[in-house]
């Protein structure tokens, strides 16, 4: 098959941002991603990924080294753009500075043991799919709160000492939101959700609970028409974006149209809440959106309800309405 994939290429020394080279290859279906890396470095000795445990992300989705290119082609089409795993630790191209794997391991480091060591390497994928690693680079990463989680459901006898360290004292559990943004990845969302119930949850303190309290919110739109209004969905299932677009919305796409927004960590993080949610309306609204349409009212409650706070996280106004499906007009759609 013909595969034309737009590669990163950075080199930190002297480059200030990324640039892109296209690569015309004939790719068998049945390659891995170690195989489509080396047939482009064959094309261009000056590119370089990790031999060892090679990854990209395409489409916000981080891409293990065991993909075959014909799941690549099907999830992302034959012309992928491909970037590092995360970009703010690129060195070399795809190539990445780990050290920030290094610093997580050292949490759990004095309690592991080699069959631990040997899973947390087995993640690098995940920890660098890591959500909040968008927004808060310091973040421990979702690797490590995996391992923790295995470590004490063998029946650790420092379980406490293990949730102390990867929960206080750094941005660890209680900075996660999880999602799993590994191409074709397990899921751990039962394991998150088992080691938060573990532990206690920080309290935001009182000055916080009374800016969260007074802060601007929005009320929910009478929407008159939906005749060419710019429409973004946020987590609304295909038939009901049929029937709105039936009754003239125009749907306007953006990256972060199924993703969290930081309605897991209001109660306990609100500061990164509020960067998530802030994030997710910018990106509808400056794709052209004057709507955002919400699947549930709890959605379109939390955007309104907090309003205020995600314009001051992005510093910015926002100028979008905010709706859930069950609030349209019945005539509407």
């Amino acid at each position: 098959m013909k595969l034309q994939p737009k590669v990163m290429f950075f080199d930190a020394s002297r480059d200030f941002l990324p640039h892109y080279r296209t690569f015309t290859l004939e790719a068998d279906p049945a390659w891995s991603m170690r195989d489509l890396y080396a047939a482009i470095a064959e094309r261009d000795e000056e590119f370089d990924y990790d031999e060892k445990y090679p990854l990209c992300r395409i489409g916000g989705k981080v891409v293990p080294p065991s993909v075959s290119v014909g799941e690549l082609v099907e999830a992302f089409g034959s012309e992928p753009v491909m970037d590092a795993a995360f970009r703010y630790r690129a060195v070399d191209d795809l190539v990445m500075d780990e050290g920030d794997m290094e610093r997580s391991w050292s949490l759990l480091e004095p309690y592991a043991e080699m069959q631990d060591r040997i899973l947390f390497r087995s993640l690098k994928d995940l920890h660098y799919a890591s959500g909040t690693l968008e927004f808060d680079k310091e973040y421990i990463g979702d690797a490590i709160l995996v391992v923790a989680h295995s470590m004490i459901k063998r029946g650790h006898p420092q379980k406490e000492a293990i949730l102390r360290a990867v929960s206080e004292d750094v941005s660890g559990l209680w900075s996660c939101e999880y999602e799993n943004l590994v191409f074709g990845g397990r899921d751990y969302s039962a394991a998150i959700e088992e080691l938060r119930s573990m532990a206690t949850p920080p309290r935001p303190g009182l000055m916080q609970r009374i800016c969260e309290a007074f802060g601007k919110k929005k009320s929910a739109p009478k929407v008159e028409t939906l005749e060419g209004v710019p429409v973004a969905y946020y987590r609304v299932d295909g038939e009901r974006a049929k029937e709105i677009a039936a009754a003239g919305a125009v749907e306007i796409e953006y990256g972060r149209k199924d993703r969290k927004a930081g309605q897991e960590l209001i109660g306990f993080n609100p500061q990164l809440a509020h960067k998530k949610g802030a994030a997710l309306l910018l990106d509808a609204m400056d794709n052209g959106a004057e709507l955002l349409v919400c699947d549930t009212k709890e959605d379109a409650d939390y955007f309104r309800n907090h309003f205020g706070h995600f314009e001051r996280a992005a510093n910015r106004e926002i100028y979008i309405e905010i709706v859930a499906c069950d609030e349209l007009q019945k005539e509407n759609v």
